[in-house]
């Protein structure tokens, strides 16, 4: 069982037990679990903490923070007002603190089919209930996972003043993606349980998968409640990353060189006619753009068009883009871009592959063949 006890109980506030796995390789789809639960006649305002020093597994996320079900994933059980709940992490994306509102937490690993990362370390101890108000959390260029107070149970009426503050370096932007959000609808013009980043309210459900760059280094989440229609809450993913303008307001048209490296860096460009020129450090890389907007849409150029000159081929788009994924270690961008649009852009080793299928008849069998299947994996 990984080395865990099957059942721990806490009886003190100064008590915390660690979790923790190191380099697993006892086999794929391996499970290991724990329940962890403390006394109640004498800890009934106390909440389960977990707080997370490392976390690498392999599997990669599939959209946001939702993990494959064929990856290595450790997963937070809990029973809620609405039966059990769980919460799952996978790949290098999770919560540095998190406050469960439960007496009795299970956790459970699984070592998934697709191999093992290097593990992962948390502990879990006693806390007051809402103690977990108020918290600063730095920011950096690997995402982190910030939840609603309570998560995955409801949250409480009444919530008022609830606060994270993010912090990244000095010179940098936050960008804040919403993964989930369920609270209550607006009437008009009001929201009554919101979400409030920087000067925008967020209630609702419609603004899942929305980006916010945050244009400074530091930023405070607020979260109030009214007294009804308690909701799940919110899913958030923040990061930090150094900001390069490509134009400025006094000259919309330099043309613009810029080496790029492995860490993501975040650019916005509001009229780019005669063109940026990326260049990955190491030659034997290519470049990965991810274009952001305000929206829960890809990218779009209505009206518009960009070009990315790469490897000696011009590739022009006119409607919705979210990725682009260079062939050689140099492309030229330019055309026009709307405003307050932002786009990420990291060097990334390896090539694309590209397997075409050609069928008799179309459209293509669905689902693919397993042989099509087989040659998607094995050149991911």
């Amino acid at each position: 069982n990984c080395g865990w006890e099957r059942r721990k109980t806490l009886t003190t506030d100064d008590q915390s037990y660690p979790v923790e796995i190191s380099n697993y390789s006892y086999g794929n789809n391996k499970a290991c679990r724990t329940e962890i639960t403390y006394q109640t006649s004498s800890r009934s305002s106390r909440h389960l903490l977990v707080t997370v020093s490392f976390f690498n597994l392999q599997g990669s996320s599939a959209t946001g923070h939702a993990c494959l079900a064929e990856s290595e994933r450790l997963t937070f059980q809990m029973e809620t007002s609405k039966g059990l709940k769980n919460v799952t992490w996978c790949g290098q994306l999770y919560a540095e603190k998190h406050v469960y509102p439960t007496s009795r937490l299970t956790i459970i690993y699984n070592s998934g089919q697709i191999g093992q990362g290097t593990g992962f370390q948390l502990k879990v101890s006693l806390v007051l209930v809402n103690s977990h108000a108020g918290q600063n959390f730095l920011a950096s260029d690997q995402p982190r996972l910030l939840y609603s107070p309570k998560y995955p149970e409801n949250h409480d009426d009444l919530v008022r003043d609830y606060s994270v503050t993010l912090e990244g370096k000095e010179g940098n932007f936050i960008l804040i993606r919403i993964l989930m959000i369920n609270l209550e609808q607006s009437r008009g013009i009001n929201c009554f349980d919101y979400l409030l980043i920087g000067q925008e309210k967020f209630c609702g459900t419609s603004r899942d998968h929305e980006a916010i760059v945050v244009r400074g280094s530091t930023t405070v989440i607020y979260f109030n409640s009214d007294r009804s229609l308690n909701k799940e809450g919110y899913i958030l993913e923040y990061s930090s990353y150094k900001f390069g303008r490509l134009s400025d307001a006094s000259e919309p048209h330099t043309t613009c060189t810029y080496q790029i490296g492995p860490v993501p860096r975040l650019f916005q460009v509001e009229d780019l006619n005669e063109g940026c020129t990326f260049t990955a450090e190491d030659d034997s890389h290519t470049l990965r753009f991810e274009f952001i907007e305000r929206t829960a849409q890809p990218f779009s150029f209505i009206g518009s068009d960009i070009f990315f000159s790469d490897s000696n081929k011009t590739v022009r788009f006119r409607e919705n883009l979210k990725h682009y994924w260079s062939k050689g270690n140099t492309v030229e961008v330019h055309g026009i871009f709307m405003p307050n649009a932002y786009f990420l852009v990291q060097s990334v080793q390896g090539k694309i592959f590209v397997h075409s299928f050609e069928y008799e008849n179309s459209p293509p069998p669905n689902p693919l063949s397993q042989q099509d299947k087989n040659k998607c994996k094995l050149n991911k």
